[in-house]
């Protein structure tokens, strides 16, 4: 059973580090996989001030929140990016500016570490621009690249890289 405590810790100290990089300007979806419940940052939640009332237990098999709090509009590409690789135990959506301009004009990031090869391969697959919440990525998969740049295999390891758009 997994420690969900030390989980929610984790999620906010990544918050946190995403906003101090300057990987995002605030805004973003991280989530944690714990046993059946996908832990959630809240709608509207700022990253760099999370505290653990920003985080929404959700059921993994249905995507109903189990309290009164409403999650991210971001939780079906969260639920995708489990249903990918059941071994995903974090997911970390931002919004980098630099990624986002790559993208924008066709350009991948290129694999810069060993890491990067290792958990990603030669370099970041961009994504199509998907309306917030969308629920197209549920059923793409891999194939849409998913599987290789929305999850991280562990909640330690999530606030260590971040890819995607």
């Amino acid at each position: 059973m997994v420690d969900v405590n030390s989980t929610i810790d984790a999620l906010i100290d990544c918050g946190r580090s995403l906003v101090t990089q300057g990987w995002v300007l605030g805004r973003g979806a991280i989530s944690a996989h714990a046993d059946d419940v996908v832990y959630m940052t809240a709608r509207g939640a700022a990253l760099g001030l999370l505290t653990v009332a920003d985080f929404v237990p959700v059921e993994l098999a249905t995507a109903r929140a189990l309290t009164d709090g409403r999650p991210s509009s971001e939780l079906p590409m969260h639920l995708a990016a489990y249903g990918v690789n059941p071994d995903t135990r974090a997911v970390i959506h931002s919004h980098p500016p630099h990624a986002i301009a790559c993208g924008l004009v066709g350009l991948a990031l290129p694999a810069l570490t060993p890491d990067f090869c290792v958990y990603v391969g030669d370099e970041a697959p961009l994504l199509p621009y998907l309306p917030p919440g969308s629920q197209t990525l549920r059923g793409r998969g891999r194939g849409a690249g998913l599987g290789q740049c929305a999850a991280a295999a562990k909640p330690w390891y999530a606030g260590r890289w971040s890819y995607g758009g």
